[in-house]
């Protein structure tokens, strides 16, 4: 698995050429002089051979086929089959495995290759047409011939019924799909389930070959115009994660919204509408941030598509204060005017050409020879594009600009640097409109500062480009972007944002409104301009141009209004955010007399939150028994109704008095567990100081802190997805506790936090693997040990981790566990070595030491979720071609055969897939038949709608068996099932 991981993290699409199709690729290894072997993987492309090293210190590199001037087979070396590519070029990438400029290397080159699983044969005959097909003139031919391999290895991809995750799944809708991601687009086939949306690239670029999507974290659905048609459909998620599909027409987009609303599991809450919205944020419900993002959505803005990503305005002028004043209004921009028109100057200079071109259109139209290219703008480029997007995002994502720019940085003068030097150009070039992008207002900083330590260049100043220069009212980035926020929320904005979005979003974004307020561009940014000159359009170099225009020079957002845009009510907003200022003081100085008449019904949520973060008295341990109970019997009752007791809350836990911060966080433990309390807490600022008391140092309340995080992990799990080091560093300290009870909550915790692939590898980095490790074999602890091995199978996924757990040879201990007679242990052990079987790396170690009659054995266990996990390790391992010998050599097989035999659908699915691998990848095919292994499988091909994914799965591997002559004729004769028949029915078994 670690060199399967290797893989993903390397090569992505980004590093393909424009317009070049990925079709797969084959585990090799390089030979080179002095018995040097590198093992990697060839990846076949419609235009080069991309080689992927597994040692990161080896560069990725290219061999684009016009550069290739051989491929042949050459002489074996140690029984592996070889063969010679000699080219002219090689282009490195990743060298280091770092997003440095390409080098591209001119010379004589030779390079061997050894597949190791992959018929030679096969491969050469594949690269030898796709280099024909490079030689052959660019037009109509070439592309056909192309599309037909293309579309030859799309046919071959197919999803099977076998890869759902749940036995009452099956496929309700299939259609051909894209994934977009910026500037890339992932073909491959799209599959609802009743539970879940599946994807299945073409080509595997990911961690996983399977992509999938839970229907239940689905919240919101939105349309999308790619690429000038409505084609497009974006998933938003629990987490804030969105998926973008794109097809082949609208009638699919249709066939797939329709068949995705219809399933149960899907329960999104109908969203508020445009008007809605509009009259929140006007009364000051929403914030100027969310607003914004909001419009951006409903404009088909997305992250995932550079061309139309979402839009943020410049709100401030300053950036050479020593401080910012933000009750100064000379500090703002003007947001009634576009960023053109905000010089004078630079804006007459652009009305003199404007009207030029109004009397030479005019002119051609009284002739009749007007084209797109003569209808009159103010400014000839525009305020968002691509090519903007990857400027601000250099640091923070260096391949997109890479990918734009053909492999190299733009020049260091052209990059970004400073934030003071952009905003003066942005005020006086004519060539520079750009607008900001959301990263600026948010609270991630790293595209503001260079991480992965990249040279960029040096200025023809001497200025060396590496993190970005901020103003000097900024201490450092996260800073900056907290007092960008600060100015986007003030009054001076709020009060003055409906111009702007007026303008971007609104009625001054056509016609003549637009001419009256300096706001016409280019005809081609404006997306139903666009589709008129495509559909009018028929030559075929002037329409690629077009199209090229289109997606690098800017697109217009969709206009969501024509009448004046509301302002926002700032008067209300500023006496509200004043009333509650108020009352927060009075609360924080209140005190509870003795005498208070608590003990009565009239107690409340409110009222026991005073009392508790109160000194202690009979008062206090009368409320906080009250919470308890509540929380037992009637939950509803503890929903906090104002904002102001939840910060009350949140300050009590930055409170320095430990006394007082463990009475917060036990009672903020008591109301998490109401879903409404969550946002509230979240809402008003609660990760920070919880982070404080996870670090504090008092057991009790970090104790609490860890209870917190396993409630949060169900109810927010946007809390825990990017947990804080310090806090995580303090978790992992207290796994080696005395107290058992402590022990078990810290590694459940670290297991809940582990399934965020952000977490896993800051786990890792702190040692807790080698923090688990001792307590793992102190079976003097059952519960503790169990719950390490259901930990350990959570973070295994990580192939850093796959690297712990070999350098501290615990695979030797999860074995010697699966054999504990504590069924507890024994079924968390079992657990743990199936999800191991899951990398590579650890399966043929598996079967060396013994592992697979552990398996074989725990598969006849009595208890069902014993035998389960062994079924699925079992299934993993006949996936691997290295392995599947050995299993069939140790009696694998005959456990197969029983697992076919099962009452459970899951363990009959499992068989069912181990038959396939069997089926596909065994040469002996005979010794299936001989052992009675194809009586069973039809068994399983019979099950029918009983089990339908393990009823497909054996009818493939009949399908694959047939192929063999032998077993053809076995099929036939015996069970007459031969591939391309239909399952028998259950009455010939009589």
């Amino acid at each position: 698995m670690k060199g399967w991981k290797t893989r993903v993290q390397r090569f992505s699409l980004l590093l393909l050429q424009e317009g070049e199709y990925y079709f797969r690729d084959y585990n090799c290894i390089q030979l080179s002089g002095s018995n040097i072997r590198l093992e990697g993987q060839l990846k076949i492309c419609s235009s080069s051979i991309y080689y992927v090293p597994q040692n990161l210190n080896e560069p990725v590199f290219r061999l684009p086929y016009q550069s290739i001037t051989g491929v042949h087979p050459s002489d074996s070396e140690d029984d592996l089959e070889v063969f010679e590519v000699a080219a002219v070029e090689r282009i490195d990438m990743k060298t280091g495995n770092r997003n440095i400029p390409y080098i591209w290397n001119r010379g004589q080159f030779l390079f061997k290759f050894a597949l190791t699983y992959t018929d030679l044969e096969t491969v050469l005959a594949q690269i030898q047409k796709l280099i024909y097909i490079s030689t052959m003139a660019e037009g109509p031919g070439r592309e056909e011939m192309l599309q037909e391999v293309i579309d030859a290895h799309e046919e071959s991809v197919q999803f099977s019924p076998g890869w759902f995750m749940d036995d009452g799944e099956n496929i309700q809708l299939e259609l051909t799909a894209s994934r977009v991601t910026p500037l890339c687009w992932h073909r491959g086939r799209l599959v609802i389930s009743p539970l879940r949306v599946y994807f299945l690239p073409f080509n595997v670029v990911s961690s996983a070959p399977l992509l999938t999507y839970s229907l239940k974290d689905v919240v919101t659905i939105q349309t999308r115009t790619h690429q000038l048609q409505d084609i497009g459909i974006e998933l938003f998620f629990s987490g804030g994660k969105s998926v973008y599909f794109a097809f082949k027409g609208a009638d699919e987009l249709d066939k797939f919204y329709l068949t995705l609303v219809s399933q149960p599991s899907l329960t999104i809450e109908r969203e508020r509408s445009l008007k809605q919205r509009t009259k929140d944020w006007a009364s000051g419900k929403i914030s100027n941030f969310d607003y914004l993002m909001f419009l951006n959505s409903q404009a088909n803005r997305s992250f995932n598509d550079l061309t139309q990503y979402p839009i943020f305005p410049w709100v401030l002028s300053d950036y050479e204060s020593e401080v910012l004043d933000l009750n100064n209004k000379n500090i703002y921009r003007d947001l009634t005017k576009p960023i053109g028109a905000l010089q004078p100057q630079r804006l007459q200079n652009f009305l003199a050409r404007y009207n030029e071109m109004k009397r030479m259109f005019e002119e051609a139209r009284r002739e009749g020879q007007e084209s797109y290219t003569d209808v009159p703008f103010m400014y000839g480029c525009h305020y968002s594009t691509p090519g903007y997007v990857v400027y601000y995002l250099l640091r923070d994502k260096p391949q997109l600009m890479l990918k734009l720019q053909n492999g190299r940085f733009d020049s260091p003068d052209r990059l970004l640097c400073s934030i003071k030097e952009t905003w003066e150009s942005v005020l006086s070039l004519p060539t520079d409109l750009k607008e900001l992008i959301p990263e600026f207002y948010s609270d991630s900083p790293d595209f503001l500062v260079n991480n992965e330590g990249l040279d960029f260049g040096v200025r023809q100043s001497g200025k060396v480009v590496n993190n970005v220069e901020l103003p000097p009212w900024a201490s450092d980035a996260k800073d900056f972007q907290t007092k960008m926020r600060a100015a986007l929320e003030s009054n001076y904005v709020s009060a003055n944002l409906h111009h702007w979005i007026d303008l971007i979003f609104g009625y001054k974004q056509r016609g003549l409104r637009a001419e009256k307020s300096f706001n016409i561009f280019p005809s081609l940014t404006y997306d139903d301009n666009a589709m008129v000159c495509l559909d009018n359009e028929t030559d075929d170099r002037r329409l690629k141009a077009m199209n090229d225009q289109i997606r690098e020079f800017g697109r217009t957002p969709s206009q969501l209004y024509i009448t004046p845009h509301p302002k926002r009510n700032v008067t209300y907003i500023s006496i509200r955010e004043r009333f509650i200022n108020f009352k927060m003081r009075v609360l924080n100085s209140l005190s509870i007399p003795k005498g208070f008449p608590c003990t009565k019904k009239k107690m409340d949520v409110e009222r026991a939150l005073k009392l508790v973060l109160t000194k202690g008295n009979n008062d206090t341990a009368y409320a906080k028994k009250w919470l308890e109970i509540t929380a037992l019997t009637d939950c509803a009752k503890l929903t906090i109704k104002k904002t102001v007791h939840a910060q009350v809350l949140v300050n009590a836990l930055k409170s320095k008095k430990l006394a007082k911060k463990k009475a917060a966080i036990q009672v903020i433990g008591i109301l998490m567990k109401q879903q409404a309390n969550v946002e509230l807490l979240m809402g008003v600022g609660l990760q920070e100081p919880f982070y404080e008391a996870m670090c504090c140092g008092d057991t009790d309340i970090v104790e609490c802190a860890v209870d917190l995080i396993l409630i949060m992990s169900v109810k927010h799990s946007d809390f825990i997805e990017k947990f804080n080091v310090d806090a995580l560093a303090a978790l992992k300290s207290l796994i080696n506790s005395r107290a058992e009870r402590l022990q078990i909550k810290c590694v459940k915790a670290l297991g809940e936090l582990g399934k965020f692939r952000n977490n896993r590898s800051r786990i890792i980095q702190l040692n807790s693997i080698q923090a688990m490790r001792e307590d793992l074999l102190n079976t003097r602890k059952p519960n503790l040990s169990a719950c390490i091995l259901e930990t350990l199978s959570i973070i295994s996924a990580d192939s850093d981790a796959f690297a712990k757990i070999q350098e501290m040879d615990l695979l030797k201990h999860v074995l010697n566990l699966c054999q504990y007679p504590e069924p507890k242990i024994q079924n968390a052990a079992t657990m743990c070595l199936a999800a191991l079987s899951a990398h590579n790396g650890f399966r043929l170690e598996i079967a060396q030491r013994g592992g697979l009659s552990i398996l074989c054995s725990s598969s006849c266990s009595a208890d069902p979720k014993l035998q389960e996990a062994s079924s699925s390790a079992l299934s993993n391992m006949f996936a691997d071609t290295s392995v599947i010998d050995t299993i069939v050599r140790e009696e694998g097989l005959w456990s197969i055969i029983s697992m076919a035999n099962s009452p459970s659908q899951k363990i009959q699915r499992h068989a069912a897939r181990a038959f396939w691998h069997l089926a596909v990848h065994h040469e002996n095919k005979k010794l299936l038949y001989d052992l009675g292994g194809l009586q069973s499988l039809v068994k399983l091909a019979k099950n029918g709608e009983r089990n339908i994914q393990s009823t497909l799965l054996a009818e493939e591997a009949i399908n694959r068996l047939s192929e063999d002559n032998f077993m053809r004729v076995k099929i036939d004769e015996e069970f007459g099932f031969a591939r391309g028949k239909p399952p028998l029915d259950d009455d010939d078994d009589d």
